[in-house]
């Protein structure tokens, strides 16, 4: 019953889930994150999954770092400070965001709906 799971409805507004690959914190498997971003798209919210690979709980490389700055920008600016009607289809970042993160492009691993294998 105290699973987020439980709470989930069509009305949510978009969530960025940002999650290390290697978490292993009692209770912040990166499975959980996986398995809620499957749940949200199921349902139509919008929503996005970054898995940072090598990272544990906190973050710590650099690169990491950045990259997890960059798409909560992209997120924020998109879904809050541009207030635009939300959209269930994927978009793919901007220019910007994609020159801001190039260097660490291959290393987040983003989920898209549709997939039906999650590769860590």
């Amino acid at each position: 019953k105290m699973s987020p799971l439980f709470t989930l409805h069509k009305d949510m507004r978009p969530i960025l889930l940002i999650h290390g690959a290697e978490d292993e914190n009692r209770g912040t498997y990166t499975d959980q994150s996986v398995r809620m971003f499957a749940a949200l798209r199921s349902i139509g919210v919008v929503s996005r999954l970054v898995v940072l690979p090598y990272e544990g709980h906190r973050y710590r490389a650099r690169e990491s770092i950045m990259h997890c700055l960059a798409e909560t920008e992209f997120w924020l600016r998109k879904y809050c400070v541009d207030k635009r009607k939300y959209s269930t289809s994927y978009d793919v970042a901007p220019d910007e965001l994609r020159s801001a993160t190039a260097p660490i492009a291959t290393i987040a691993t983003h989920i898209q709906p549709g997939d039906s294998q999650v590769n860590l």
